[in-house]
């Protein structure tokens, strides 16, 4: 019982710090919310209109940049520029200059790392020499534990094991209990403007099958990236290549 208390407090302070991450980290991502939620209403009006053909007035704010999430310099606005963009960096990607820079770059990298392992290997012939001698020798201290082995035992005993106990407790209780976990992601989908992108995507949606306008998929497009920046910045890299070989087990 005195567990499950101390679990409830924990869960609810952790709640507590993801939504005071959310109002001063992420305000923008609920203020990004608005615009798309907006947008999303314009998209439906439309739909219907279009469907009921009913004349719709308002302009389309669809693809239109937004006035919360910072843009993107190296995005161009339109379609044309950004095939511009993407041929002069082929070219100079596949240039002869190119190749010779990344040529002499490789080859200075590639000395350095010789250099080092020719410095390195040495000592590690010698360490594992010591360690394979070390190992030969014959213990006759049986069922004895030296001091450093007590000391070791007696810190895990009164750190380490009360710390992962409480920790394996905590998930469990978390995974026993649905909503507390699932309020958690709701949390974080709209701290890190994954809701926005999902509303931002429906109000295009309601609107292209209407209208069916192709010039429409590049700025949709670029105003992904740009509400893509939250996520990507809010979390290491790394932290998505771990959930990957996760979900694909």
């Amino acid at each position: 019982m005195r567990k499950n208390v101390l679990y409830i407090v924990c869960a609810s302070l952790i709640s507590v710090a993801f939504a005071a991450l959310g109002y001063f980290l992420f305000a923008a991502s609920y203020m990004r919310l608005f615009e798309a939620v907006k947008d999303l209403g314009y998209s439906i009006a439309f739909y219907f209109c279009g469907i009921f053909g009913i004349e719709f007035s308002m302009p389309p704010s669809v693809g239109a940049p937004s006035e919360i999430i910072p843009d993107i310099p190296l995005i161009p606005d339109d379609a044309g520029a950004f095939a511009d963009k993407c041929g002069a960096y082929f070219r100079l990607l596949f240039s002869a200059d190119n190749f010779k820079g990344w040529w002499g770059s490789a080859t200075t990298t590639l000395a350095l790392v010789c250099k080092i392992v020719v410095l390195i290997l040495p000592c590690a012939i010698l360490l594992a020499l010591l360690i394979k001698r070390i190992y030969r020798q014959s213990n006759t201290k049986h069922d004895i534990d030296t001091v450093p082995l007590k000391m070791y035992k007696w810190v895990r005993k009164m750190t380490y094991e009360p710390i992962k106990n409480f920790i394996v407790g905590f998930v469990g209780f978390v995974r026993a209990h649905k909503w507390v976990w699932v309020c958690w992601l709701l949390l974080w989908a709209f701290n890190l403007n994954l809701v926005s992108i999902a509303a931002a995507f429906l109000a295009f949606y309601f609107r292209f099958t209407v209208s069916f306008d192709f010039s429409e998929l590049y700025p949709q497009l670029r105003n992904l990236f740009v509400d893509l920046q939250v996520p990507l910045k809010a979390v290491p890299l790394w932290c998505y290549l771990l959930l990957a070989m996760y979900l694909l087990g």
